[in-house]
């Protein structure tokens, strides 16, 4: 198979999922209700350890999701052609949470039942107009028939990546002061503002906020912290969903696009930001899916797929600043011709995902990127608190080119030290495959647009030090792309790769000093990985996603409660990492509280 065509879809590849079985709108809303019944009723366990018993949450809960879901799938079905729907349905999810959150935070209406209403009636006028189905597009991104090594390896971290998220409390310094904050103060005020931060940052406040709006969806239900404190679990997933889409559409077999993806769950950077409550990770996937749809709308030119690409463009644009310095790599996309002959498709989504917030700031302060002025070419066009070059000589530190040095330690950061040591050799295989069968897009989205990004980084983003290595995860994941693509020198060498890629997760995992999993817990991991396994095995296959992130969610629920009954008050440790502020913040906290 060359690694630049898009893979030929095979019968089993067109077999309707879940929820595009050809039954009408009414089973897949019917599918959608009971999915989410599912998943708020398992919420109840955990719930239940936090202080959170009552039932009217969990049916909120249930109701809200239910309507979310149904929305962005009735959109995904009605507009948008592909068969990587789950994707789709995901993306114009996130959309409408950030467009109802504007909507009702800027009228005073930051209820659960405004937002009821609000999607009730979308619904209702989808369901009233929904016709037939687009057709699929050729490119499907279905797992593997059988149970996957890297699945079984990988999974189950996710599943302790979300156990540990319920049982720490969100006490990383950007939680606290803005991330959390925010969304629980406008919550509290049924409407949106802008807000000192508690410690005296001025940038937080005027930066955009989808990451925000959806950590205030998540608290809606509950009025806590029980599901923000995990909300970038979500978004963990579909980065590693995105990766393996990515290594679909560059060619890869679908038993070799799972690696990319698997190593993505298990890096130690990544996992440790899935664990907190901040939007990095956030960031990332959504830069992920950005390219992905880039891609995508590149290759057939299509409107749902041009608009998509710009909804998630505006998404990615509307949740940090950062995307500013790296939107060249997306934005090039336009400049394709089967993009450039329907651009405008693309400008709604960016006005929805992004425009609310740096035209607001616009008006409010006269820079759309305030507290810094906007500069172009040495010119002033919109004057802030302070130049860009204030940033440079704060305490975060901008590295000079004389530091260039740290750059690498910089990257292992970013990927885990263990990971990118590991890969090396893997990368320049696939590097050589790439080349050897003159695979340009291959090259050009797994070696020129993370290189490019780095370049970004060192150059362009104020912050690039050892702390900020978290801005560059993308780079690193497109890097494990890379690392995949040496399954296709030949077929006789493939054989032998999967045993290397296994072993490497396993070494990831369990395997070294610096290890994911306590010792101690290796049994229970095991056993979570026998788990998935039964379950891939034994479901049918247009049901296993929806039910393997059911059983995950089960799972999870319940090593926490069995975490929390071994370990009262955090929980045991059961995962190698410490992403959490020292104790002595709580007291300081504490302090405040009582005294300011």
């Amino acid at each position: 198979m060359a690694a630049q065509a898009t893979p030929s879809p095979t019968a089993d590849d067109h077999e309707p999922s879940t929820l595009a079985a050809p039954h009408g709108v009414r089973r897949d809303l019917l599918v959608v209700a009971m999915v989410t019944l599912a998943a708020c009723a398992l919420l109840a366990i955990p719930g239940s350890a936090l202080g959170y018993r009552r039932a009217g949450p969990y049916i909120a809960c249930w109701i809200l999701n239910t309507l979310l879901a149904a929305d962005a799938w009735l959109i995904a079905r009605r507009w948008f052609r592909g068969a990587d729907a789950l994707l789709r349905t995901a993306i114009i999810a996130f959309a409408l949470v950030v467009v109802c959150g504007l909507l009702l935070g800027s009228i005073g209406l930051l209820t659960p039942l405004a937002y009821a209403v609000l999607l009730l009636a979308l619904c209702g006028g989808l369901s009233a107009t929904a016709g037939r189905p687009v057709r699929d597009s050729a490119m499907p991104i279905r797992l593997p028939r059988t149970p996957h090594p890297a699945l079984l390896i990988a999974v189950p971290i996710a599943i302790l990546v979300l156990a540990v998220g319920w049982a720490h409390p969100p006490v990383e310094y950007d939680s606290l002061s803005y991330h959390l904050f925010f969304p629980a103060r406008w919550l509290q005020a049924h409407r949106l503002f802008v807000m000192s931060t508690p410690w005296g940052d001025q940038a937080p406040a005027y930066e955009p906020h989808n990451g925000e709006l959806f950590f205030l969806w998540l608290m809606l239900p509950f009025h806590g912290d029980f599901l923000a404190r995990v909300g970038q679990v979500p978004f963990y997933g579909l980065g590693a969903a995105a990766l393996f889409a990515l290594g679909r559409r560059l060619g890869l077999r679908p038993a070799h696009a799972v690696y990319p993806a698997a190593l993505f769950l298990v890096s130690r950077g990544v996992m440790e930001q899935a664990v907190g409550a901040d939007v990095d990770l956030m960031f990332a996937a959504l830069f992920l899916v950005t390219l992905y749809f880039g891609l995508t709308a590149a290759e057939t030119g299509s409107r749902g797929d041009v608009a998509l690409w710009g909804l998630c463009l505006g998404l990615w644009m509307g949740t940090k600043f950062l995307a500013l310095i790296y939107s060249p790599l997306l934005l090039a996309f336009g400049l394709t011709t089967a993009v450039r002959r329907r651009l405008l498709w693309a400008a709604p989504g960016v006005a929805i995902g992004a425009a609310p917030w740096y035209l607001h700031n616009w008006w409010l302060t006269g820079s759309p990127v305030y507290p810094v002025s906007l500069a172009f070419g040495g010119f002033t066009i919109a004057r802030g608190a302070y130049p860009r070059a204030v940033l440079n000589n704060t305490g975060w530190q901008h590295l000079p080119v004389s530091h260039i040095a740290k750059l690498p330690g910089i990257l292992a950061d970013a990927a885990g030290r263990d990971l990118l040591l590991a890969i090396m050799p893997l990368a320049a295989l696939g590097l050589y495959a790439a080349y050897r069968r003159r695979a340009w897009r291959v090259l050009l989205v797994t070696l020129v647009v993370p290189l490019a990004m780095v370049l970004l980084f060192w150059y362009g983003v104020p912050f690039n030090n050892a702390f900020s290595a978290r801005y560059i995860f993308p780079a690193t994941a497109l890097f494990l792309l890379l690392a995949a693509m040496a399954f296709e020198i030949t077929a006789a060498l493939s054989r032998y790769l999967h045993v290397v890629f296994a072993a490497i997760l396993l070494w990831l995992v369990a395997g070294t000093s610096t290890a994911l999993i306590e010792p101690r817990f290796l049994l229970l991991y095991g056993s979570l990985a026998v788990l998935v396994a039964l379950v891939i095995a034994s479901v049918p296959r247009r049901a296993v996603v929806l039910t393997l992130l059911l059983v995950c969610e089960a799972a999870a629920a319940g090593v926490f409660a069995a975490s929390m009954r071994a370990c009262p008050g955090d929980g045991c440790a059961l995962l190698r990492t410490n992403p959490f502020t020292r104790p002595t913040l709580f007291r300081a906290w504490d302090w405040m509280s009582h005294h300011v």
